[in-house]
Order: structure tokens, then C-alpha cells, then sequence
């Protein structure tokens, strides 16, 4: 058989057409793979247990997150220092506690 320029441009052509055929079936045989931890599993399921769980608010808490949300829109929500600090402690205490 001759080799001309044309015939191997044939050639060429159909082998880099069957290696992209290759590569194309390849990536479609292969399938990513999650794998997910139990812990990941167990919070995964208590989030959507959290989610579901209707919690019922009192007028007042409704009001008083109402209002806070107002504040924190308007800028003017503040919290001492002295408040931050107490609750700090008490959570400190508490960890001693247990």
C-alpha cells in the first residue's frame, strides 16, 4: 500500500477520531462517588428532624425578636460589654460543672 499525503491525513484522522471516541465513552463510564461519614450522616439527619419540628414562640418573644430585628436594621442594637462577659462566665461555669 502507498503512503501518500493524503491517505495519512486519512489515517490520522480516524485514529485522533477513535481515541476521542475512547476518551468520551470512558467519561461516560465512570461515575463520581460520595462517601459520607456517620457523624456527617446522623447530623444530616438530625438537621432535617430540627427543620420539621414546628417551634412555637409566645407573642412577647415574637415582639421582643421583632424588635431586636429592627434595631439590628437600624443600627442601633447594642449589647454591654458587661452583659457579654457575664454570659461568658456563666457558660464557663456551667463547662466546669459537667
Amino acid at each position: 500500500m502507498k503512503i501518500n499525503s493524503i491517505s495519512q491525513q486519512i489515517h490520522i484522522g480516524k485514529y485522533t477520531r477513535n481515541i476521542k471516541m475512547q476518551d468520551v465513552q470512558e467519561t461516560a463510564q465512570s461515575k463520581d462517588k460520595v462517601e459520607l461519614s456517620d457523624s456527617a450522616v446522623s447530623f444530616a439527619a438530625a438537621m432535617k428532624n430540627a427543620s420539621a419540628t414546628n417551634i412555637t414562640r409566645s407573642v412577647s418573644e415574637l415582639n421582643e425578636m421583632q424588635e431586636i430585628k429592627q434595631q439590628i436594621k437600624d443600627g442601633t442594637f447594642d449589647v454591654s460589654g458587661k452583659d457579654i462577659a457575664d454570659k461568658m462566665l456563666k457558660g464557663m461555669i456551667i463547662d466546669i460543672d459537667v
